[in-house]
């Protein structure tokens, strides 16, 4: 066996567990390569939101030598039993990071209660690629033999020698955990201040929830035999360590394009595109038109962003159909193919507005057609882009809500007031920094959703949650949407905006097109 010096903490919280976890995966990252540590894990409660910081984090670092070990700490219900368990999943492989967010997917959307539970038989089925650990003590072997490892932390000295007297009959690793809720010991009044908010008394119950170093963590153990000490606190979590693999919690299609198909895309923007060209222009189209034509063109196809722009121009279109005018924003109006589709109203080439204001330098940059609809046609427009490209297809963009430094301000205020206690201004601007940015809930953006391509899965990019919103449940992305962006799923936007109400009031008052004014 390797000679390991130095221990790894798998189970660590970080600011995306709910109202719990106050370090951010930064600073956990940062104090693990400060310590000299091989690897570390992130173990959310229910929630896989900090693995797509962690990873970008890493990357920067061309030098960096940690492994990160991605995880989430959950429920699951053994069914026949009707029991409940605490469980923590780790990815092993990378095919088992699809699983894992399958397994989570499941048991958002079966939500009961307001309490998330993973079924067992999804743990069974799911199980390819993922590694599975308790910290709880169980008396029927086959439940035992279920688990690859028992987590352990050093409170109670007979437990826990009851536990690992079991996890070495059943050849299961035993290893010991502090499941640090922050990094640094002095910060526990962080966890005070947030229990205190949320009502739980004594406060206090969480301050010794750290990330314990080596020899901290060594001396917990102390009651047990050196050896057997050494062994659960170092060598077993550097074997856990090494049992899983280095991960891309993007998943496998990190580098491809994966934008909606429609058949035969790129004819039908080229006649499009032409028979509009024509009817402005008439046979003959000048040469300066026909070569931006051919110039944006040959980009959008090269890229493979030809569906970008027609459904936008569906969109578009179905407003127009409804009788309510779309505003578009940004410098979409410097395309051509934009105007020529009915995206926007403005002809570029009139304005003399070259393409790459909006295409970029090398003609290559992603478009962001940004598009402001009436909010009395919105939904509709959903429901007939769902009805034209799937509904199982429409995956709504999930946004994360954190606790703001006001709030965090006033927290600190009431807690310090209520109990009597004095911060001064530096260590309070310090709190202030650290209590800011704690997930409080999750959400949904106001216009933005993804149409998943035909052949992926959505549990390849993240998982999903059910969101309910304007009395209907929708399909949301667990994860942050800017986390899925990178994995190159494409955002569209309808997004709700005066304007094209008032414009359409104007207009059915008046009878003036407001096209002509």
């Amino acid at each position: 066996m390797e000679n390991y010096k130095e221990r790894v903490e798998i189970s660590c919280f970080t600011k995306m567990s709910e109202m719990k976890g106050i370090s951010s995966v930064r600073e956990y990252i940062d104090e693990a390569k400060k310590r000299g540590w091989k690897a570390i894990g992130i173990t959310d409660i229910n929630s896989t939101q900090a693995f797509n910081e962690a990873h970008e984090y890493l990357k920067r670092d061309e030098e960096n030598e940690l492994k990160l070990i991605y995880g989430v700490k959950a429920k699951f219900i053994n069914e026949e039993k009707n029991t409940t368990n605490d469980i923590t999943i780790l990815v092993k492989e990378q095919k088992g990071i699809k699983n894992l967010y399958t397994i989570l997917s499941n048991a958002f959307c079966n939500e009961s209660g307001g309490e998330i539970l993973i079924h067992r038989s999804q743990l069974d089925k799911y199980r390819e690629g993922l590694l599975y650990g308790t910290c709880e003590i169980k008396e029927n072997i086959d439940e035992i033999k279920f688990y690859d490892f028992i987590q352990i932390e050093p409170l109670n000295s007979e437990i826990n020698e009851k536990i690992i007297e079991l996890g070495e009959k059943n050849n299961i690793l035993v290893i010991a955990s502090s499941k640090p809720l922050f990094v640094n010991k002095e910060d526990a009044i962080c966890c005070e201040i947030l229990n205190y908010s949320k009502g739980i008394k004594p406060c206090e119950d969480d301050n010794e929830r750290y990330l314990y170093t080596t020899e901290e963590m060594l001396e917990k153990f102390n009651y047990l035999d050196k050896e057997l000490a050494k062994k659960i606190v170092i060598d077993n979590t550097n074997i856990l360590a090494d049992m899983c693999e280095e991960i891309n919690p993007n998943g496998i299609w990190k580098f491809e394009i994966n934008y909606p198909k429609i058949e035969n895309s790129k004819e039908i923007i080229k006649e499009l595109c032409y028979k509009k060209v024509h009817n402005i222009y008439g046979e003959e189209i000048p040469q300066e038109v026909e070569e931006r034509l051919a110039l944006e063109l040959n980009s959008i196809i090269e890229n493979g962003y030809e569906t970008i722009y027609l459904i936008a121009r569906d969109c578009v279109k179905k407003s127009n159909e409804l009788g309510y005018p779309v505003e578009a924003r940004g410098c979409v109006g410097n395309s051509l193919v934009a105007f020529l589709l009915g995206i926007t109203d403005f002809n570029p080439i009139d304005y003399n507005l070259p393409f790459e204001m909006f295409a970029g330098k090398f003609l290559d940059k992603e478009p962001d057609i940004d598009l402001n609809f009436s909010a009395e046609v919105t939904q509709k427009i959903y429901e007939y882009i769902a009805e034209k490209y799937g509904k199982d297809r429409i995956i709504y963009c999930g946004t994360v809500g954190t606790i703001a430094e006001k709030t965090a301000e006033q927290m600190i205020k009431k807690y310090s007031e209520d109990l009597g206690c004095e911060i001064d201004e530096n260590r309070k601007k310090e709190l202030i920094y650290k209590l800011a940015g704690i997930k409080r809930r999750t959400g949904i953006h106001p216009g933005g959703f993804f149409i998943l391509p035909e052949n992926k899965d959505i549990n390849e990019y993240t998982p999903i949650e059910f969101y309910k919103f304007n009395d209907k449940s929708i399909v949301k992305t667990h994860m942050e949407y800017h986390d899925i962006w990178r994995s190159r799923l494409y955002k569209f936007d309808i997004l709700s905006h005066d304007t094209p109400t008032i414009l359409k009031r104007l207009q059915d008052i008046t009878r003036i097109d407001y096209k002509e004014i």
